[in-house]
């Protein structure tokens, strides 16, 4: 299926709240709960299915290590055949009330479209879960700094109650949408080829 192609997947931020690292948004409807917690969560559980259904994958973390933006871009730019780097994440409003589903990208990049694996990702979270679909958007972030295409998936509003409520119980359905964006990118563009 994959032809020798990997998929890099990076779950956002790092630690425990304990840890001492970033940690990223906290829930304040649950206190322990981060969103490094749900990031890793999410990224096994992507691993899970794009592993079982024949895709090579490398993941930048599968526990609470600390892991810098430059060690990420790292693994990124020094993996073979990496076709593209998926880095998973939870956003946060300052007043509790935004909320729906986003993906970042950085326009011009590299081979295919990073817009288009955008697009794909979002586009399928969205309508799996009934989140709102906030949409794409460009931004000069760290991922600008990779030799491959590059997102940034933001699952929804973890201080948004109603987001909140998908990503506690919708978190199947928020991956297999990203995963159903991936294989989309990956059969629109040709790139195993």
């Amino acid at each position: 299926v994959a032809n020798g192609k990997t998929i890099i997947i990076d779950a956002g931020h790092c630690g425990g709240l304990s840890s001492g690292y970033d940690v990223g948004a906290l829930c304040p409807f649950d206190s322990i709960l981060t969103e490094a917690d749900v990031a890793l969560d999410m990224a096994e559980r992507l691993n899970k299915l794009l592993v079982d259904n024949g895709y090579k994958v490398v993941m930048t973390r599968r526990s609470e290590k600390n892991l810098s933006l430059q060690e990420r871009i790292s693994i990124a730019n020094n993996t073979k055949n990496a076709i593209m780097y998926i880095s998973l994440h939870c956003n946060s409003g300052s007043d509790g009330n935004a909320q729906g589903g986003e993906v970042w990208y950085t326009p011009g990049g590299v081979g295919y479209s990073e817009q288009t694996l955008a697009e794909n990702i979002n586009n399928n979270m969205c309508e799996k879960t009934g989140l709102i679909n906030r949409g794409i958007k460009e931004g000069p972030y760290y991922i600008n700094y990779m030799n491959i295409p590059a997102v940034i998936v933001e699952t929804g509003f973890i201080n948004n109650k109603t987001d909140y409520g998908h990503i506690i119980n919708d978190r199947y359905k928020i991956v297999t949408g990203i995963y159903d964006g991936i294989v989309q990118t990956i059969n629109e563009t040709n790139i195993e080829n």
